[in-house]
């Protein structure tokens, strides 16, 4: 055998392991001991952004244990796919237990986003939340309604439907 898996391990437990041949006659000494602790650095249990006061997106997540965790970079992109650092947020001090975060994304652009978690680790491992959507639309939009007395038909002008979310009553 040149490789071996151990499917049994348990997250946060050091492993010890040693190596020893046999050719059926002759049995070598064992290698050097090599020291394995299998953790998981990063159990994230939650991850949401809403849009706050018009141009704030804010984030909460939380995490369930963290282990080796240097903290969490806020990424943000218009396109899903090229994404630019909004911040850092260090990682908690009890890695055992609980540990909920937040941060806001100041002055957004209106626009649908998308957000993300970049983890790393003290050892520079890099692994990614899921990306959370988020629409940010407010501002200086101007409304055109036509015609004015309207009978039967009235148009709106200045609302784009495929960016922007809108509710709008008309009495």
């Amino acid at each position: 055998t040149t490789q071996y898996t151990d499917a049994l391990i348990i997250n946060g437990q050091a492993y010890f392991y040693r190596v020893q041949t046999f050719n059926g006659s002759f049995t070598s000494g064992f290698s050097n001991t090599v020291t394995i602790s299998a953790a998981v650095p990063v159990k994230l249990t939650r991850f949401t952004a809403t849009v706050q006061k018009c141009n704030e997106v804010q984030l909460h997540w939380e995490t369930a244990q963290e282990f080796n965790n240097k903290g969490f970079y806020i990424e943000q992109s218009s396109n899903g796919t090229t994404f630019n650092s909004k911040g850092f947020v260090p990682s908690g001090s009890n890695p055992t237990s609980v540990q909920q975060y937040a941060f806001t994304i100041s002055n957004a652009a209106n626009g649908k986003w998308f957000i993300r978690l970049r983890q790393e680790d003290n050892d520079g491992t890099i692994s990614y939340s899921n990306t959370v959507p988020v629409t940010v639309g407010c501002g200086n939009a101007v409304l055109r309604l036509r015609p004015n007395p309207a009978k039967d038909m009235l148009h709106i002008d200045g609302i784009d439907l495929q960016t922007s979310y809108v509710v709008l009553s008309v009495h």
